[in-house]
């Protein structure tokens, strides 16, 4: 059990515009946060809550001590977007896109110590196709992003689990496709192919990124049925979620 009391208060200030230039749709935004937090828990120190060293389960329990530890953090960042569309025709477009951004910590990631390794940080870069006609719609993305100091927790038999921040790196392909072959029948079809490794990790390096598949597939056939009661839709969907490691020494 943890005993804890905090407080937090996030401000933000947001900025967007966007520009119609002939067949160019432009866009940039900007966001500025502030997370200012204090955190009070109690410390922990392992216990055998029975007394009994035969009942193995509960010989180390973490148990408050009557202490307790205060941590405060005051961060903030400034988060932008950069984009263009441009219009291929009446039915199809292409675009670009740029991201940086951060994810501040919440109130865990300030109790576990995890503020303390600096800010998640993400950027992005991305090319993508759009296609819209009345027998289907497609949604096509070429994208590579790369996070730092992503924040991650790897759980070990018999020790229990451990946490630790990695920077990390992924190139992809994304896409959904939605035929309409038929009246009132939808056939959807969407997935990723991916590649994520960590970089700059030390022995980490070069290593596929845990529980993040290398490909994943769906595939959903929809049938919609008028009624004088209204429409009824009847679905299906198959999945498919390739094969990736639970861990990130990847054994």
């Amino acid at each position: 059990n943890i005993t804890e009391k905090g407080h937090a208060f996030n401000k933000a200030v947001y900025l967007s515009d966007s520009w119609r230039i002939d067949k160019w749709l432009l866009d940039a935004s900007a966001r500025w946060e502030n997370e200012d937090a204090t955190n009070r828990v109690c410390n922990l120190t392992n216990q055998n809550t029975d007394g009994d060293p035969l009942t193995r389960y509960n010989n180390n329990v973490p148990v408050c001590n009557g202490t307790f530890a205060t941590t405060n953090y005051d961060e903030d960042f400034t988060s932008w977007t950069l984009g263009a569309n441009y219009d291929l025709s009446k039915q199809f477009s292409t675009f670009v896109r740029l991201n940086s951004g951060a994810h501040l910590p919440m109130f865990d990631d300030v109790r576990n110590g995890l503020h303390g390794s600096g800010i998640e940080r993400i950027s992005q870069a991305e090319l993508g196709f759009n296609a819209v006609t009345s027998l289907y719609t497609a949604y096509l993305s070429i994208y590579t992003n790369k996070l730092k100091n992503s924040q991650f927790q790897q759980f070990q038999v018999g020790t229990g689990s451990s946490s630790f921040s990695a920077t990390t790196e992924s190139t992809g392909l994304e896409f959904e496709v939605n035929v309409r072959p038929v009246r009132n029948v939808d056939i959807a079809f969407s997935g990723d192919f991916a590649r994520g490794r960590y970089v700059d990790s030390g022995n980490l390096s070069s290593n596929d990124v845990q529980r993040v598949p290398k490909v994943e597939l769906r595939l959903t056939p929809s049938w919609r049925i008028p009624t004088d009661f209204g429409a009824f839709r009847l679905f299906g969907t198959w999945t498919h979620v390739g094969q990736r490691y639970s861990d990130p020494q990847n054994l």
